[in-house]
């Protein structure tokens, strides 16, 4: 499940889970979509594998399927990564304003989960360009 960090002044860290914490329904949105959009993949990640190693699955209701399931797949993250960006922030501002202040709370993931929206949207037109014969 998704954590977050601290790191006192004296040193060490403090790892909690999201969930523990009284924090609303965002955080069980984010982790619902960002989920859903998991199994989506997979989704197209199984089309994709017919697409390439079945020679008769190139027809064009299984392409349209194929990026459909990328398509909602995207979505899904779109609506996970927006959530937990937006509520995230606003969460560690309202809680603690003086200690988070001039602190980015996205580390790594952030970025990372960005990257493989893009990465998800550009995916689309391979369905079409990759089966043309």
């Amino acid at each position: 499940m998704w954590k977050f960090c601290t790191y006192p002044f004296d040193g060490g860290e403090t790892c909690s889970d999201f969930v523990d914490i009284i924090i609303g329904d965002w955080i069980k949105v984010a982790s619902s979509f960002m989920t859903l959009a998991l199994f989506t993949f997979l989704g197209a990640l199984g089309i994709s594998a017919m697409l390439a190693f079945v020679s008769d699955s190139s027809s064009p209701t299984i392409l349209g399927l194929g990026m459909a399931f990328i398509a909602i797949t995207g979505l899904f993250q779109l609506i996970g990564i927006s959530v937990f960006l937006v509520r995230c922030d606003e969460y560690f501002r309202d809680r603690e304003p003086e200690l988070w202040k001039n602190v980015t709370v996205m580390d790594w993931s952030g970025p990372i989960a960005i990257v493989a929206l893009v990465l998800t949207f550009l995916s689309m037109p391979f369905f079409v360009i990759g089966k043309k014969e």
